[in-house]
């Protein structure tokens, strides 16, 4: 996926079998799932699984389904140092997103930046799951028979069902 940059691929799959075991496949389909966007090739993840496994980071069990893989003590510690230098990979983002609206006159930008960082530190995942949600359905517009007016018929259905909700509460 570009845009995506390779070394989070390793974070990602220690975050996520530090909450659970999965197979590579179930792996892969929960980052689909949880970004909304990024779908990391097969090629990228099983290769690093036996990686991460010769660190001693993870290990594999052989199940009746294949393999499932599940985080080791040194792999909670990796990932926990990880989560810890996490907030200067955040402020170094957003001083690139800054210095590139000034450069570029994109104020636009600098928004983002700005809200990026409240609804990261608000822990926001419904608003990261819409982001993502965007992201999916214009990925599926690329292709070439994405079915454009059944993806037109569910966009006027989710407008519909939001209008309502929109009703009720208010």
């Amino acid at each position: 996926m570009r845009g995506v940059r390779r070394g989070f691929l390793k974070y990602y799959i220690l975050k996520l079998l530090s909450e659970d075991s999965y197979s590579g496949y179930g792996l892969i389909q929960e980052i689909e799932e949880e970004t909304g966007f990024w779908k990391p090739s097969t090629g990228s993840v099983y290769p690093l699984l036996e990686s991460l496994e010769e660190e001693g980071l993870i290990e594999g069990r052989d199940t009746d389904r294949g393999s499932s893989w599940e985080i080791t003590d040194k792999g909670r510690e990796a990932y926990r140092e990880a989560s810890e230098a996490k907030q200067n990979m955040k402020e170094s983002l957003k001083q690139s997103m800054i210095v590139f609206s000034q450069i570029f006159n994109e104020e636009g930008i600098k928004e983002v930046a700005n809200r990026m960082e409240s609804e990261r530190e608000r822990g926001d995942k419904l608003r990261a799951q819409i982001h993502g949600l965007h992201h999916r359905l214009n990925d599926i517009m690329d292709e070439p028979a994405c079915g454009r007016d059944k993806i037109r018929e569910i966009v006027e259905e989710t407008h519909k069902k939001l209008d309502e909700l929109g009703l009720n509460e208010g």
